[in-house]
């Protein structure tokens, strides 16, 4: 369900995220929270939240 790049294919059933060593972080929209950053076409757009989106799952690597 999440990631960058990758679709993961299940039928039926509740689907478990992979595990990521990275933190997954949301970027949320100030004028209205259902919508986020999403990845569309290799641009940036905000979209309606939905979960099922792989789209909508950003890792945000960092140094301490």
């Amino acid at each position: 369900m999440f990631g960058h790049g990758h679709h993961h294919h299940h039928h039926g059933g509740h689907q478990q995220p992979p595990h990521h060593d990275q933190t997954l972080f949301k970027i949320f929209c100030r004028a209205d929270e259902g919508y986020c950053l999403t990845v569309r076409h290799d641009a940036v757009v905000l979209s309606p939240i939905n979960p099922r989106d792989e789209a909508q799952a950003w890792i945000f690597r960092y140094r301490a």
